[in-house]
């Protein structure tokens, strides 16, 4: 499937290669523009999560992430509610 480079919080598929544009989690930062990569496992890739703003049940994409060096920094969920990212551009125009 092609990839849109330019939108803004693309729906995610197990496997994508992202980029962090923003991220709202004071207590366990990822630094913006690290990269990160969406779980393989489609069981697991994106389960929901309860949210506070009254919406009901939110969801959580979950991503390991990786430093511009391709150091690893953490396992940190992307909530599309609070979180930004792009698709990593580098990676797919290869």
């Amino acid at each position: 499937m092609k990839k849109n480079l330019k939108e803004l919080n693309p729906e995610l598929e197990p496997g994508d290669r992202i980029i962090l544009i923003y991220m709202d989690d004071y207590t366990n930062p990822i630094p913006l523009g690290s990269k990160g990569i969406v779980h393989d496992d489609p069981e697991t890739y994106k389960l929901n999560r309860p949210t506070f703003s009254g919406k009901g049940c939110g969801y959580a994409y979950y991503v390991t992430w990786y430093d511009d060096e391709g150091n690893y920094i953490g396992k940190m969920p992307l909530e599309p509610d609070d979180d930004s990212w792009i698709f990593d551009k580098d990676y797919y125009k290869q």
